[in-house]
């Protein structure tokens, strides 16, 4: 099936099987996308099904800029927000609301977790809406 005629949020990522003693074609989070080197020991692929649309049970709303009140639906959302848009980057809680929420978009960690941190950490900043 082709990649176009699946939902938006669902698309097909190949990701190459490797001989033993290969070195891995990719640096990147296994749920993105994925980058090859030129016939480097893969011998075939294997189709991994991925949702990038991954959101959390409640939404967060937080206070950026100039007081805008801003919804951040999932981990995806919580970490363009912590990137871009959060004031104090120096903070434990937002080091582990953002290790957290990159934990939970590679599918590794809890979405529940990553909320309740990046929660933490928008009511140390008094971000919280």
């Amino acid at each position: 099936m082709h990649a176009a005629m699946l939902p938006a949020a669902k698309q097909l990522v190949m990701r190459p099987i490797l001989h033993a003693n290969a070195d891995p074609p990719w640096n990147i989070c296994p749920s993105r996308k994925v980058r090859r080197r030129k016939n480097r020991g893969i011998q075939m692929a294997e189709v991994i099904k991925v949702d990038f649309g991954v959101t959390w049970s409640a939404p967060v709303h937080v206070r950026v800029g100039n007081g805008i009140r801003q919804e951040i639906s999932g981990p995806d959302a919580a970490l363009e927000c912590l990137k871009h848009r959060w004031p104090e980057k120096r903070c434990e809680l937002y080091a582990q609301a953002r290790q957290l929420c990159l934990a939970a978009v590679c599918k590794h960690g809890s979405l529940e977790l990553a909320r309740q941190a990046f929660v933490n950490a928008a009511a140390d900043a008094k971000m919280l809406a």
